[in-house]
């Protein structure tokens, strides 16, 4: 069962609002608790023991934290141990087949015997997404920002949300663990916006996404038979597809979110707006920013490394030398955490590299910028600046979706090889995707209205947060128009393949 099946959607979801409903307050969480269990039981069966375990340790290690911090005793080799375990349990569940590979490798150069086959390690679902939870939760505690969690199934609660679990956003305990725990009543405000953000997801993924994923699977199939626009064109479907398929499952785990009247972490704030690399890792996968600059960029940005580097180097290279060295320093660790989290392929680790290299390069040059900013007029200098951030996405999104980083390379030298605009018109006669042309309409005109939606929210314009003030007619014109949309033009039946979600094999 996942967040786009039928029987999440029209069973899973009314029975457990309904039980939800019928339970006293106190002890609706402990409903929530069932009912995710219960979701990612239908998911990882078994491997829910591996889940348990890490709530169990990391409501055993916040305790011991808060217990010393409270008697005033030292607890960072408890802190040290709490975020050891849980990696290590991510690393062997995760990487141990991609760690074990390249180690034979290494092995057969050196013509000493290989590592023995582990074989396939199942992931349990959602670990990579509770592991940075857990992680940021106990660092919290350590760092007193907030009291550890007297209740283990609280814990297993927080980590385990059925919204959530499968792929994120990525929550903070002070973010969500109040409105979890509160048990407070569903009502018509919240099963209307609930259900309309559910709707918009269903709309991005299943008319969208889904449809742009068959042109996506045989554009990377064998990328190296196209020529240059045909390149550039699958760079630019994917992310696409990418984006509607990402953020449109954000939006049904939002909503599904709402209709128990708890608000999860945003995700995605119209990226593709941003004028840099930087302002657009502050729009894309928003909770996975946070978690990394929290956690990661400014525990090394005031470390002993950084301090003792910015005293010496200052007498020695100059504030802008400094500036850089600094820059390098911090955002290094933050994205080879960040490749490396996405998954066990050298393409992620790259990908990471990719935006390191990007965002320095970004930082060296800002002093440019800003004086070109003074001479070229302002809007024709952002409309440049983001059509350079869109080149910056599309080339890296390529490189996250090939088949290897050889591949990667290959696929940007055929974008300048017999580049012609004319070929972009190959994308509509794709060998092996049996589009007519109305899935090409519906493709286009879907972008068009995600476009304007986004266009309009960027703008503060919001067209269904007030929708629970219309009157009953006009509210049901808009459900109906939406559920009648996805019915209509959805990518499935006779033609057309299931479509897994991306983000939950990370």
């Amino acid at each position: 069962m996942n967040y786009f099946d039928t029987i999440y959607l029209f069973i899973f979801l009314p029975v457990a609002m309904l039980i939800y409903q019928l339970t006293k307050r106190k002890f609706r969480w402990i409903t929530l608790l069932v009912l995710s269990c219960f979701v990612y039981y239908t998911m990882s069966e078994k491997l829910i023991i591996v889940f348990a375990a890490t709530s169990f340790f990391t409501y055993l290690i916040a305790r011991i934290i808060q217990n010393r911090n409270d008697n005033g005793k030292k607890s960072k080799g408890f802190l040290i141990l709490g975020i050891v375990g849980l990696f290590l349990t991510l690393i062997i569940f995760k990487y141990t087949g991609f760690l074990e590979q390249n180690l034979n490798v290494i092995l057969a150069k050196l013509k000493v015997k290989q590592l023995p086959d582990v074989g396939n390690i199942i992931m349990p679902m959602g670990i990579s997404f509770y592991t940075l939870e857990a992680v940021g939760y106990i660092t919290d505690v350590y760092w007193k920002k907030i009291k550890a969690e007297k209740n283990p199934l609280k814990v297993m609660l927080f980590l385990g949300f059925f919204p959530q679990i499968m792929e994120g956003p990525i929550a903070l305990y002070s973010q969500t663990s109040s409105k979890l725990f509160e048990g407070n009543p569903i009502t018509a405000d919240n099963i209307s916006q609930g259900g309309i953000r559910i709707f918009i997801g269903l709309f991005k993924k299943i008319v969208i996404a889904d449809r742009l994923s068959m042109m996506v699977s045989r554009l990377y199939k064998n990328p190296l038979q196209y020529h240059g626009a045909m390149i550039a064109g699958a760079a630019i479907v994917y992310t696409i597809q990418l984006y509607l398929e990402f953020s449109g499952t954000m939006d049904v785990v939002n909503g599904s979110a709402k209709l128990f009247g708890i608000s999860l972490p945003e995700n995605f704030k119209q990226p593709f707006f941003s004028k840099d690399a930087s302002e657009f890792w502050r729009r894309w996968h928003i909770s996975l920013g946070v978690w990394f600059r929290t956690y990661i960029f400014y525990p090394v940005s005031v470390s002993k490394m950084v301090r003792k580097w910015n005293k010496k180097a200052k007498k020695k290279y100059g504030k802008y030398v400094t500036k850089l060295g600094t820059t390098a320093m911090c955002l290094l660790p933050v994205w080879i955490g960040n490749g490396i989290w996405h998954g066990a392929q050298w393409n992620y680790i790259f990908y990471g590299v990719y935006y390191f290299i990007i965002l320095f390069v970004e930082s060296a040059l800002e002093p440019v910028r800003k004086k070109a900013e003074k001479k070229i007029n302002t809007g024709v200098f952002n409309v440049a600046r983001t059509l350079k951030t869109w080149c910056i996405i599309f080339i890296g999104e390529m490189l996250f979706r090939s088949d290897g980083v050889i591949i990667w390379f290959k696929m940007l030298g055929r974008m300048f090889y017999k580049f012609r605009i004319s070929d972009f018109a190959g994308l509509i006669h794709i060998k092996g995707v049996n589009f007519i042309l109305g899935d090409y309409l519906v493709i286009f005109v879907g972008i068009i209205l995600i476009a304007i939606y986004d266009i309009l929210k960027e703008k503060n314009i919001s067209l269904f947060s007030n929708l629970g003030r219309f009157e009953m007619p006009v509210r049901c014109v808009v459900y109906y128009a939406l559920i009648l949309s996805i019915v209509i033009f959805g990518a499935y039946g006779t033609g057309y393949e299931k479509v897994d979600m991306i983000y939950a094999g990370f």
